[in-house]
């Protein structure tokens, strides 16, 4: 009797006293659709993905990196502004520039010294009013003249230290000697004053002296 074709055979045989399975093409098939019809449907990479959606826009936003980009930028110019004012912070100058910012210094202090002790005499003499405007003169000298020296010497940082000091506390000396006249102080406030613009005056006078501050 001829043997059955392989696609016809049953899914088991009986071979000797016992019966042992053996499993056929048709068999198979049945065993992969069981398995596919279980089997996840999502991947451990999708599952992540769709639990954080919105973190990974965020992190991947053009927004974020031009947010990076601008905040470095910020504190590279905080650090370069910050290096540069301050106190000890070493710049090295030539000896040109030097003499240069000594030399408009000492100008202008010849120019405040010259507008400040000057007397300006009273247009008409024994007139009040005339006696008023010298006056008012005189306050604008201190407070212009204290002014125009504080902002040279910041626009003079190759001048020699100790000069830059010197004009720069002259400078304040005559701003407080200016409020101080015309909120009527007194001695008390402004003889101090007085006494402290003599010494800088003294002092400034030898460092820009052709020789000063050698």
């Amino acid at each position: 009797m001829a043997a059955e074709s392989v696609g016809n055979a049953p899914d088991s045989i009986a071979t000797g006293p016992t019966k042992s399975k053996c499993v056929t093409p048709d068999g198979v098939l049945r065993y992969r659709r069981r398995m596919t019809a279980t089997s996840p449907t999502k991947s451990v990479p999708e599952i992540t993905h769709q639990k954080h959606p919105s973190f990974l826009r965020w992190w991947k936003s053009p927004r974020l990196t031009a947010f990076a980009a601008l905040a470095i930028a910020l504190i590279a110019v905080a650090v370069a502004i910050a290096a540069w004012l301050l106190p000890g912070a070493s710049h090295s100058f030539s000896d040109q520039e030097s003499a240069q910012a000594k030399t408009n210094l000492c100008s202008a202090y010849t120019s405040v010294n010259k507008a400040v002790f000057e007397k300006t005499p009273n247009p008409h003499p024994g007139d009040p009013v005339g006696q008023l405007s010298v006056a008012a003169n005189v306050r604008l000298a201190l407070l212009g003249g204290g002014a125009y020296l504080r902002e040279t010497v910041a626009a003079e940082p190759a001048a020699p230290g100790d000069l830059a000091k010197a004009v720069n506390s002259m400078g304040n000396t005559l701003e407080q000697m200016a409020i101080g006249y015309l909120s009527r102080a007194n001695a008390t406030v402004l003889d101090p004053l007085q006494r402290d613009l003599g010494s800088q005056t003294r002092d400034i006078n030898k460092l820009c002296a052709p020789s000063g501050g050698k």
